[in-house]
């Protein structure tokens, strides 16, 4: 039904795998559209399933970013290429980044219909040719961890949370409660209401962090289409000591409101 590229022959980043519609290989394809779909862990299986009504009526593909799917917090990972017509119509998209920690390596890999792999493999053949053999050799490693390594990175990252959440609930930061990943929104705008802060975007409020509070953060505009400004992202992938020291550093920001 398909070929996986990664591991065994390609190394694949998502920016590099989205395919315009009507320019696939099969001429039978070209009628389709492509609907962009970033599994944000949380979402229902109701939900998906309503999705993949929709693009099985309609006849449209879905590019399905699964790169969270073993970091989910509430109840277990479903693929929307699981749903009945949707494995011929889903293009899935994962990665060793997150599961297995080799965030600087670059190494992803696509799943999908025989015809759209192929022409995907001319896309990424002219575009980077492919990732260093030695770090696909090493990432087929992680491919044959046992279902026990799975459970205690779920495990260890939960407990990560909790604790993270819980310092920031300590010190009176607003956040979001993740259902996946390991990135927790802050939310800043009471800090932006103050007239030091007059005028700044959520990109200068997290330079100003890394100078005068000593924490960096990612502005989080940069994962909204729409105008967004009072939010920022951190992460709580680290050992329990540097969250200490974070959050130590972060409780400065709570006196600025006194």
């Amino acid at each position: 039904m398909g070929q996986m590229l990664g591991a065994q022959s390609h190394g694949l980043g998502p920016s590099q795998l989205l395919i315009p519609a009507g320019r696939h290989a099969d001429p039978g394809l070209q009628a389709r559209q492509a609907v962009g779909q970033a599994v944000a862990p949380g979402v229902t299986t109701a939900e998906l399933e309503k999705i993949a009504e929709i693009v099985v009526e309609k006849d449209l593909f879905v590019i399905s970013d699964e790169i969270y799917c073993e970091l989910t917090y509430k109840g277990n990972h479903v693929s929307i290429a699981s749903f009945p017509g949707m494995q011929e119509r889903t293009v899935l998209i994962n990665g060793f980044s997150k599961s297995y920690a080799m965030t600087g390596w670059r190494l992803g890999y696509l799943i999908g219909p025989e015809e759209v792999i192929e022409a995907a493999k001319k896309v990424h053949d002219f575009l980077t040719v492919g990732a260093a053999a030695p770090l696909q050799e090493a990432a087929t490693v992680g491919l044959n961890f046992p279902e026990s390594y799975y459970t205690e990175l779920l495990e260890t990252y939960t407990k990560k949370r909790a604790y993270f959440l819980d310092g920031l609930d300590r010190i009176g930061l607003k956040h979001n409660v993740p259902q996946g990943t390991y990135f927790v929104l802050i939310d800043i705008q009471e800090f932006l209401d103050l007239p030091q802060f007059a005028g700044y975007t959520d990109l200068e409020f997290c330079e100003w962090m890394i100078k005068n509070i000593g924490v960096a953060a990612v502005p989080g505009s940069s994962f909204f289409k729409e105008d967004v400004n009072h939010l920022i992202r951190l992460h709580f992938a680290r050992e329990e000591a540097t969250i200490d020291e974070a959050l130590e550093r972060l409780s400065k920001l709570k006196e600025l409101l006194k």
